[in-house]
């Protein structure tokens, strides 16, 4: 997807989206429809459009709880470490009566469990991750073919500047190993000034619960641009 600047900028109405931490509550949407497009076509997509932000909200809210999990997790691990005075203790997940070294069953130690929960580390990267991945998909196998569709314009007409971020971020998990590269960072329209500030921190993709939450706004306003003239017919 080639993604130029937005061209038709404007206000249709605010969404009520949260509350959900800092996550503003009123954002804006920023497409007009021309004046030629018929009203079904005007309706279908805002009905598209609401879709995308449910879904990708629904996805923002799996990844608050999982946050939440995981925190609640550590404390609790870090709690039987202290209470066992054991450091390294095993710990076994699966039925209680098949507690043992069987196949079946899962084992890790807790210091390792403790440094994967903690905030910054490998189990937050690959939750962000996959944030980025699922929104996308939403977008590219959904939500821009049915945009397309509607308006029967071609589908490389339909664009957006934070999903073409996004997409540089995908590209950069499903294909470069997640890694941070300089020559990604400078492509971002949206999100390069926000998301470059722990740039010497990372070596990988580290998409935060507050990056998260900064995307998940600016797609609830999405900058949606119909490079083609649209079609009434």
């Amino acid at each position: 997807m080639s993604d130029g600047e937005s061209g038709n900028q404007g206000v249709n109405g605010r969404r009520r989206i949260g509350p959900i931490g800092e996550l503003p509550i009123d954002v804006e949407s920023s497409f007009v429809f021309p004046s030629s497009l018929k009203e079904e076509q005007r309706t279908s997509v805002n009905n598209i459009l609401t879709q995308f932000r449910s879904l990708c909200y629904m996805e923002f809210l799996v990844s608050v709880v999982n946050d939440w999990g995981r925190s609640r997790l550590l404390r609790f691990i870090e709690q039987m470490k202290e209470q066992h005075g054991q450091p390294n203790m095993r710990l076994f997940y699966g039925p209680l009566e098949n507690a043992t070294d069987e196949p079946s069953m899962f084992a890790v130690r807790n210091d390792d469990l403790i440094r994967m929960l903690r905030h910054g580390d490998e189990i937050e990267r690959f939750q962000g991750n996959d944030f980025i991945v699922s929104i996308y998909a939403i977008w590219e196998g959904l939500i821009r073919p049915g945009i397309a569709d509607t308006l029967h314009v071609p589908l490389k007409d339909v664009k957006s500047n934070i999903m073409g971020d996004i997409r540089i971020i995908r590209h950069a998990i499903v294909h470069k190993k997640g890694l941070r590269l300089t020559e990604d960072v400078r492509k971002l329209k949206v999100l390069g000034q926000d998301w470059v500030q722990d740039d010497t921190e990372y070596e990988y993709w580290q998409i935060t619960p507050t990056m998260r939450r900064a995307l998940i706004v600016q797609i609830q306003s999405l900058d949606l641009n119909i490079q083609q003239a649209y079609s009434p017919s």
